[in-house]
């Protein structure tokens, strides 16, 4: 069921970027709006609407180490989608091809 749940939200991460920015901060833990906006291929100022929302709805947290940097991670309420999405991952000598 849990396999299935992941697939799930990798098939909706294809089409919605509120999705994407979810399962990037899952794998990644705590990212600049820069960061994000690369991982998932938007411009910053476009993805700064998306995380406003998932702000809002309390999925993600907005961390401020300075005055001028701004990190994001998910929020304690839903950092169990780290462990899930990280334990579906493949194991790292399962994704080195050799030939």
């Amino acid at each position: 069921m849990i396999r299935e749940f992941v697939r799930f939200l990798e098939v909706l991460s294809r089409e919605s970027i509120h999705v994407k920015i979810i399962v990037t901060l899952a794998k990644r833990g705590c990212l600049s709006l820069r960061g994000i906006a690369r991982e998932v291929g938007m411009a910053p100022k476009n993805v700064r609407k998306y995380l406003e929302k998932l702000e809002q709805l309390g999925v993600v947290t907005c961390i401020k180490p300075s005055r001028r940097m701004f990190l994001y991670k998910l929020s304690d309420e839903y950092s169990w989608l780290q462990d899930l999405i990280r334990a579906m991952e493949p194991p790292a000598e399962t994704l080195i091809h050799t030939n």
